[in-house]
């Protein structure tokens, strides 16, 4: 039967719950410029209200409630437009790689300018064609050795500046592998961390937070796709290989090439298999050195 001590359980239970939901809310204001948070909110259920009375002693009209009391913190994510922004970011990746060559070689070839490549080949060319109508005179020839001395400096100049880039984009290479076996180093931590919270019931929001952060950043540098199982952990896959299985751990690594000591590729570690790449800054590294750039030298 409700009572006076009912009213005041009653009233407790609500103002218990509504400091949680401030103190949830106060999370969200102190977050609110936190790279990767997502918007929590306390979701609020009525608790058991009384059994109803028997039939032989019925004296209220129907149940009374006991109140309210918070059932669990839910976070505001939207996993399916979280997969179609990863596809998104894989390719954008790649296509910021290869931008930031193009940039790069304008300033090779220092063009669009006047005193750009194709000036200086421009005025070879109009050299030879002054010597073809005056092939007797001397000042003539004298330019024509001077633009020719001027070309030869200049492809040698870019190429030299080609070399040069092909080497740093090989050193990115290997500086994007190191990342992503960092990111998934954290993420294989991360799943440990929230099968561990949540076996026990609860919700592992700012982990999972976290590991959706290290997510976008993994699928900007390489194309992945992933899955999560019923224990919260994920499972990250690159070119259709595991990259992160629950809690274990399968790395890439970077190795000189057979065909060129210079130039190194990726394996999964301790293999002879390469990742299947198709976007991500690693496949725009890729294709900015072995095919952008050699197709300029």
């Amino acid at each position: 039967m409700p009572s006076i001590l009912g009213a005041l359980e009653v009233a407790k239970r609500a103002l218990l719950a509504q400091q949680f939901a401030q103190e949830v809310t106060g999370h969200n204001i102190s977050n609110a410029n936190t790279e990767g948070y997502s918007r929590q909110e306390a979701v609020m259920v009525t608790t058991r209200p009384y059994a109803n009375p028997t039939f032989q002693s019925r004296t209220s009209p129907g149940q009374v409630g006991t109140g309210v009391k918070i059932s669990n913190v839910r976070r505001f994510r939207d996993i399916f437009l979280d997969l179609e922004i990863r596809k998104e970011n894989s390719e954008l990746g790649a296509w910021e790689q290869k931008n930031k060559l193009y940039g790069r070689l304008e300033v090779v070839f220092a063009e669009p300018k006047d005193t750009g490549f194709n000036e200086v080949l421009n005025d070879f060319w109009n050299s030879w064609q002054e010597l073809s109508v005056n092939p007797e005179n001397f000042a003539i020839r004298s330019q024509l050795k001077e633009q020719a001395i001027s070309l030869t400096t200049a492809i040698n100049q870019i190429d030299n500046n080609l070399r040069d880039i092909r080497l740093d984009l090989n050193e990115e290479i290997k500086v994007k592998v190191d990342e992503i076996n960092s990111l998934a180093q954290q993420i294989k931590d991360l799943n440990s961390q929230i099968a561990k919270v949540e076996l026990s019931g609860d919700h592992a929001n700012d982990y999972r937070d976290k590991r959706d952060l290290l997510l976008d950043k993994l699928s900007r540098i390489v194309n992945i796709d992933y899955n999560e199982m019923s224990n919260g952990t994920v499972y990250v896959r690159v070119g259709g290989r595991t990259l992160v299985s629950g809690m274990f751990l399968h790395k890439l690594e970077a190795r000189y090439s057979r065909y060129d000591a210079q130039m190194v590729e990726v394996y999964w570690e301790n293999t002879h298999d390469k990742p299947f790449l198709t976007s991500g800054e690693l496949k725009g590294l890729f294709e900015s050195r072995d095919e952008i750039v050699p197709h300029y030298q």
